[in-house]
């Protein structure tokens, strides 16, 4: 059976593309597209995030796999007694790799079993992705959907709660608080104290005074 065709097919082209000019040769990209594809199909990766973790997932099993040929062809140029010593640099990388490896696997949730046979393992997967999302991304409360891959956001019922006005942004967007300015000129506070309250450089404080302060004096 002779090799399937890319060129013509828009899938494989799409994902051609995302191995283009990383340094693979021809055989190297050819693998690449048709392992990208498997996963793709195999674990139902479609995100855009996702796709581009998987591409750098397989560029690096790519990368695996053109160490272990480069110990393979060492070892046959070798006389028997130096055959059971690998390069101490090509072990270093490729230990380096796999660790990168691990991590993204993680990432895509692609650890458990390797069949998904089972529709509940399919969803359990579905939900260590999630999961990972989460706790990766605490403050963001946009995500698309694990089952529909759509965008999904989360709207808070505030309805149990009071608003307040913010201590550090009662005039708008403009991290201040008059108070703790006056502290500072009245040399109570410095400058590094203010920095740290408010989470900011010291910079920023001498910006606040220059412009924010200045401004808020003439009103009155």
């Amino acid at each position: 059976m002779g090799k399937r065709k890319i060129k013509g097919d828009k899938e494989l082209e799409k994902i051609a593309e995302m191995f283009k000019s990383l340094g693979l040769s021809s055989g190297e990209q050819y693998r690449a597209i048709f392992q990208f594809k498997g996963y793709q199909d195999h674990y139902h990766i479609d995100s855009h995030s996702d796709s581009q973790l998987l591409s750098e997932l397989v560029f690096r099993e790519i990368l695996q796999e053109r160490c272990k040929i480069k110990i393979g062809t060492i070892e046959k140029s070798k006389s028997v007694k130096e055959q059971k010593v690998i390069p101490v640099t090509i072990m270093k990388a490729m230990d380096d790799n796999l660790a990168h490896m691990l991590v993204i696997r993680e990432k895509l949730g692609l650890f458990g079993k390797d069949e998904r046979k089972d529709p509940y393992e399919y969803q359990h997967q579905l939900e260590k992705k999630f999961e990972k999302h989460r706790e990766e991304n605490a403050g963001d409360y946009s995500c698309p959907c694990p089952h529909c891959k759509k965008m999904i956001f989360f709207m808070f019922n505030v309805k149990d709660y009071t608003a307040k006005e913010h201590p550090f942004f009662p005039k708008g967007k403009i991290m201040d608080n008059l108070h703790l300015i006056r502290l500072y000129l009245d040399g109570k506070l410095n400058k590094e104290d203010i920095s740290k309250i408010f989470g900011t450089s010291l910079d920023y404080v001498d910006w606040l005074i220059q412009h924010w302060y200045e401004n808020e004096k003439k009103k009155k």
